[in-house]
């Protein structure tokens, strides 16, 4: 029996993709396993969700999801995750809060690697969408987003999920494509709000696609993918709206959206929140501007901001080769539909991260990630390309494989070309995790050595009052005795932060009127040159009384 030619062809395809799969697996798997193992802290991010995912345990949900800015996706995994690593350890604390959040965000972005790799394979082939997941997995704003403990990796490979499904559906305007589209499109958006954007950005360019002959397709059919889209995505974001009544409790969304959509108060869950009073200073992933009412000052330094956490994001050098891959592909790319459906989410994501910035003053690196991903496949296609034409200039040109030497074959530049990315990358995405707060770490567990019931943490960055235990306390304190004085530890991080360094010399002046130094990081050095120092002062009843029980 002689085998189909096309079966057969489609089985040879199979075996490289999973070939491919496997070595991605191989790659990354290790990847995470060390950042996992190479954490000093969690981004303070962190901490809010852990804070999130507890409370689906001591409160109704419906209550727990409107009293929270953050969307409930990533809390959800996070408490799912949580269950059977504490039944394993056998309790709540820090450590096992913080393992549960990286783990849920560790399994999210090694599945990513399945549907980034077929969407990278639908618009190009499998050389780039292989380079361009790995590239993507090895950078190192994103190795690091991926592997800490915030909501990135399960947004995204939600956010990717339903791009895939996207492409897939306008190259066969197959209804339950759409749908399936919509779904995860949902999913997204309730991990993070941004999230929705991908659908209108799929319904646009399926309504566009009606005015282009070529792309057009019946009535019927341009109905029933419609309504797909819609019912399936609107079944999902119809269970936050009703929850909460808007379309996203993040104060900067609702700033973005107008009060239309909701108020702009502040949910009760953050009444626990530990902060002083004045200025948080922390290290922020981010490009900050100063503030204008100039619209189009706003706008220039909105756009600057944008571009400089993309270059950053993309280590500099990868920025460049982007740009050439979007340029090389352009031709090619804009006359597939299944393309525009990309492009049109990208544009929208960053007309709404220039929105952002012209109301908030910053864009966050982790804000830029969608656009990162995205543009990785075309730093693999330029890598691509690039050998070629530049020996193609040199007047090199191809010759039987066998006769050609290796330094002739841009086959074997390109694969220096992308070993060179990852190699560039690799010393800075594979340095400790939040490294640089070991003294909020060691005033943490010191704290938690020393607290006694009523005393309370009041910390610039989060970290010392989350591993004092003081997040699991929140609300379970006992009465006190009469006449007993708790003691306020106040943490504060001596951080070099440009502009804002003055400002926290004059907090900390401040706080040292409060009481004495008993504790400080590191130890081993004068109290002037810690980075890191604890002040004890009396417990102000009035400014934490969430602490006592009624």
């Amino acid at each position: 029996m002689v085998e189909n030619p096309r079966s057969a062809c489609e089985s040879v395809g199979c075996r490289r993709d999973l070939a491919l799969l496997a070595i991605l697996f191989a790659l990354v798997i290790p990847l995470r396993v060390g950042l996992f193992f190479n954490t000093e802290v969690p981004a303070r991010d962190c901490i809010g969700y852990v804070r999130y995912a507890l409370q689906f345990e001591e409160k109704p949900w419906k209550e727990v999801v409107a009293g929270n800015h953050q969307h409930p996706g990533y809390p959800l995994s996070v408490w799912a995750v949580s269950m059977p690593v504490r039944a394993l350890v056998g309790g709540v604390d820090p450590d096992t809060m913080r393992v549960s959040a990286q783990i849920a965000s560790g399994i999210a972005a090694i599945l990513l690697l399945l549907p980034m790799y077929f969407l990278g394979k639908a618009l190009f082939d499998r050389s780039i969408a292989f380079w361009g997941t790995l590239l993507f997995q090895y950078l190192p704003t994103s190795g690091h987003h991926l592997s800490d403990g915030i909501s990135e990796a399960l947004f995204l490979l939600l956010l990717t999920t339903a791009l895939l499904w996207g492409v897939l559906a306008m190259r066969s305007r197959s209804p339950w494509r759409f749908a399936l589209c919509g779904l995860f499109g949902g999913l997204a958006y309730l991990t993070r709000p941004e999230g929705a954007l991908m659908l209108p950005a799929v319904g646009l360019v399926l309504a566009a696609c009606q005015m282009i002959a070529p792309w057009r397709v019946s009535m019927g059919r341009f109905l029933a993918c419609g309504a797909s889209l819609t019912v399936a995505a609107a079944l999902i974001v119809a269970v936050y709206v009703a929850t909460t009544g808007r379309l996203s409790n993040k104060p900067v969304a609702n700033d973005i959206l107008g009060s239309k959509f909701g108020v702009r108060d502040q949910p009760a869950a953050y009444e626990h929140a530990p902060r002083l009073q004045g200025h948080v200073f922390a290290s922020v992933f981010g490009a900050f501007f100063e503030k204008t009412d100039a619209f189009w000052l706003r706008l220039g330094r909105s756009l600057r901001a944008l571009f400089s956490e993309l270059s950053q994001a993309f280590h500099y050098v990868g920025g460049v080769l982007a740009i050439l891959g979007l340029w090389w592909s352009w031709d090619r790319l804009r006359g597939l539909p299944e393309f525009w459906p990309i492009a049109a989410y990208l544009l929208i994501h960053s007309a709404i991260l220039v929105a952002l910035a012209m109301v908030a003053f910053y864009v966050s690196d982790r804000h830029v990630m969608p656009l990162v991903q995205c543009g990785c496949y075309f730093v693999a296609a330029a890598a691509r390309e690039l050998p070629r034409r530049l020996l193609g200039r040199c007047g090199v040109r191809d010759m039987t494989p066998s006769l050609n030497p290796w330094w002739r074959d841009a086959g074997v530049w390109s694969l220096v070309v992308m070993l060179a990315l990852v190699g560039i990358a690799l010393p800075k995405t594979l340095q400790r995790l939040h490294g640089n707060r070991g003294g909020n770490l060691a005033a943490g567990k010191w704290l938690a050595e020393h607290l006694v019931e009523g005393d309370y943490v009041d910390d610039d960055h989060a970290w010392s009052h989350y591993y004092a235990g003081m997040v699991f306390k929140e609300g379970k304190d006992r009465p006190l005795p009469k006449g007993f004085t708790p003691t306020n530890y106040v943490v504060v991080t001596r951080a070099r932060e440009g502009r804002s360094d003055q400002i926290r010399l004059e907090t900390e002046q401040k706080v040292l009127i409060l009481g004495p130094v008993v504790y400080h990081w590191p130890a081993n050095q004068d109290v002037e040159r810690a980075t890191v120092i604890v002040v004890a002062a009396p417990r102000d009843m009035k400014k934490h009384p969430w602490h006592v029980a009624p």
